[in-house]
Parts: C-alpha cells; structure tokens; sequence
C-alpha cells in the first residue's frame, strides 16, 4: 500500500484516511487519447503493488479533478489503469492524463456492482453497453471505436461476439438501430471494432450493445453471408468450402434468419440443406421480400420438416381426389385392332371416366369397331367389356352422332379403349380425348 507521506502517523485522521484510501500516485506516462487510462510506473510489480481491478480511481488534479471512475483493468507489469468510461473536463470533452496527474486508489468499488477483472471471467462481461468515441469524426459502416471497451486483450470478440446499435444518436429510430452484426477484429488498446457492415454509418456518441453469441435467446449453429438472393431458396456458395464436417441436411429443420437487409430478423424453417451449393430450401414460407446478399446466422429449432412433407403429401392426394386430368391426341388407322387408350398398371385405385372419340372423318363403306377391357386381378389376361360397331358415315342427319362416348367404371388393375377400322376405301384420322380422375 502507499500513502501520502505528509501525514503523520499519530494524526487522528490517519485511520481514516487509511481505510478509505488504498493508493495514491502521480502518473509518469500519458493516458490514451480516449481518455480512459491513466498510467503510474510504480503502481506495478516494479513498485510491489497487487492489481486493483475492481476499486475506484479519483483524479486529484487537472482538468477532470475530483472525477471518480471504476477500474476496469489494472496492467500490473506497467501499472496502467483502464477506467470503464472516459475521463471529461468541463466542457464535457474527453479529457487525456496527462504525466504528472495527482490521483488516488479508493478502497471500496463504484456504485452499481464493480466492473470485471482482467481479464474478465467467464461469468461476467459476456454482454457489456458501448459508447462510440465522442471525437469521432467522420461515421463509418464497419470500423469505430468504444473508448469504454478498450484494454481487453486483442481479437478477445473475434468472430464469437456481435453488436447491436441500440441508439442512433443524431437520428433516433433509424438504420443502423436495431441491426445485428459480427464482430470481425478488435483492438484492445483503443476499444476499435471492425465488424461486418451496418447499413448505415456508425457515428459518434452513438450506443450499442455488445454480447456473446452464447446468451442470446436463440442458439446461434453458424453463420455467413449469403451470395444468392432468393424467396425460396437462397444460398451462400461459400459455406461448403468453410465447413468441411457439413453434408446434405446438415440443417435441416434448424432456421435461417438474416441479420440485416429487407428481410433482418425474419426466421425461416429449413426443409433441405444442400450442401454442393450451400443452397437453403426453406420449407412452408418464404421470405416476405428478397433478402440481398446480406449476413445470416442459423438457429437451432425442431421444425418437424418430415411431419410437413407428410401433411403436405396428405393434402395433395386428398386435393388430388377433387381433380380431374385429361390427355388426348390423334391417331391413324391401319387395319389392326390399335389402342386409344390404356392405363396398364395403376398404382391404386383408378378411375377413368370416360373416352371420346370424334368418327367425323368416317366415309360411306368404313367399318369401324370400338371395343373396350378391363383387368380384374394382378397380371390376369383383358376380359372384354363392350363393343361398338360403326358403319358408313356418322351423320347427325341421319341420327347418328360423330362423337362416341365410351364410358368406363372404376378399375383396379388395368383398363383398355381400342379401335379397328376393318373396312374402308382409306384409313381414317380419329381425334380422341380421355378424362380420368387422380
């Protein structure tokens, strides 16, 4: 411990002094340009001192005299001291200690729960509030500096942490507010940040959240940006290169949600993920608008994604059943007995409903027979059902429709339409048409 040593031991006010002040110094080298560290050689192991973290500091002299900040870190191999805010003047502005700063160590911590050791434990420090340097001059949309957050050790929030702007401070409500984005590097002397770009410049005094991916309310599996833009099925090409332990599916039933862009914080369900492309194929609904290439993060959930495939599959077979399906075509006599139609083997049970045929270009003398099957069981022969014989023209006039309609029942295992033009001075076209129910 080193006091003051101008009072003397026998004063009354010694034991007071004693037990509320733990330090006391002038500082030997100048503090940052932040003005959130003060530095005194002796206030080290060369002058066999422990650390201080935790306590308060009081500035004795100068231009922010009488202020009192928590220690944030105390670097007992130089005897530097990062204080968790910056120091200010008068005017408001933030004041750099100078060498040759009176200042004192009190023996109790800050109002409002002490700040962490260095370096910071496991359990605290994992989400910390930011102030973006009141001096900074000019915004950027990816690097800007915390004064407040300085004198961690370098890249500590690489890649694991990500900041949210909490407070545009020259335009409230707006971008970047509310933005989530990773922190991509840090520098600890100076409380610099680099991160993936906001959509809007970072300016100063502006106020952010710092936090772990960790203690989030959503369990972040992995991250990126993506390079397709899609509704349905966007992509980040990149990933299967990065990641080399994911296969197809690898996400399936986790979710995507983006970041930042149009479609920021909207979660959507992943049906399939394939892993050649790095495509997403989202499952039930799509995004609200395309979501740019923009950063992503992917989140842990349980969509049932087989049980929606299943429900899907329900529902277009019972859709399905309301349905009816038509084929047709022309086709050209030849003198043997031809199919115009035949479903051979049906998946279930089928129902084909009717076959029409147009005899218009049937001439006098043509004969003509239309005859038509079922199969009752597996792999047994065609058992004829009916016939029809045409003969000569199928003249209206005359009471005789050109159209034939055949119509046909339900069927199991097989149905068959066909047509033999046995007589006639020339084969005719016949036009058909089949409509069934699926």
């Amino acid at each position: 411990m080193k006091l003051a040593g101008n009072m003397k031991i026998d004063s009354p006010a010694f034991p007071l002094y004693r037990a509320q002040v733990t330090y006391e110094g002038i500082t030997d080298v100048i503090g940052n340009a932040f003005g959130t560290t003060l530095q005194d050689t002796l206030c080290s192991t060369a002058g066999q001192q422990p650390s201080y973290a935790g306590l308060s500091v009081k500035l004795m002299s100068g231009d922010a005299a009488g202020q009192v900040r928590p220690i944030a870190i105390h670097n007992i191999a130089n005897g530097q001291i990062t204080v968790a805010a910056a120091w200010t003047d008068f005017n408001g502005a933030v004041y750099q200690v100078p060498a040759r700063t009176r200042f004192t160590i009190l023996s109790s911590g800050g109002g409002g729960g002490s700040p962490p050791p260095a370096p910071p434990s496991p359990s605290v420090g994992l989400w910390m509030f930011g102030h973006v340097d009141p001096a900074m001059a000019v915004g950027s949309l990816d690097t800007f500096a915390c004064p407040n957050l300085a004198g961690f050790e370098d890249d500590l929030f690489n890649d694991e942490f990500w900041i949210q702007i909490l407070r545009n401070d020259d335009a409230p409500g707006t971008a970047p507010e509310r933005e989530i984005v990773r922190v991509l590097d840090y520098v600890g002397a100076t409380g610099t940040f680099t991160t993936d770009p906001f959509s809007a410049n970072v300016e100063a005094d502006d106020l952010l959240c710092l936090f772990h991916e960790s203690i989030m309310g959503i369990e972040i599996l992995g991250f990126g940006t993506l390079d397709t833009s899609s509704l349905t099925v966007p992509a980040d090409s990149t990933r299967p290169g990065l990641y080399a332990w994911e296969n197809d599916e690898y996400f399936r039933g986790c979710l995507l949600m983006p970041t930042e862009g149009n479609c920021r914080f909207q979660p959507r369900p992943i049906a399939h993920y394939i892993n050649a492309t790095g495509v997403f194929d989202l499952a039930l609904e799509p995004f609200s608008q395309l979501p740019g290439l923009v950063d992503y993060v992917l989140i842990r959930f349980a969509y049932p994604v087989a049980a929606h495939e299943k429900i899907n599959l329900i529902f277009d077979i019972v859709n399905a059943m309301l349905k009816l399906t038509e084929t047709g075509g022309v086709f050209t006599a030849d003198g043997t007995e031809q199919n115009v139609y035949i479903n051979d083997d049906p998946m279930g049970v089928y129902e084909p409903r009717v076959v029409k045929i147009d005899c218009s270009n049937m001439a006098w003398g043509d004969d003509v027979i239309i005859r038509w099957y079922e199969r009752i069981e597996a792999g047994g022969a065609y058992i004829i059902k009916d016939y029809m014989l045409l003969e000569d023209v199928q003249d209206p006039t005359l009471g005789l429709s050109p159209l034939k309609n055949i119509e046909l029942e339900p069927n199991r295992f097989g149905v068959q339409v066909t047509l033999e033009q046995t007589a006639g001075a020339a084969y005719r076209d016949f036009t058909f048409e089949v409509i069934y129910g699926v």
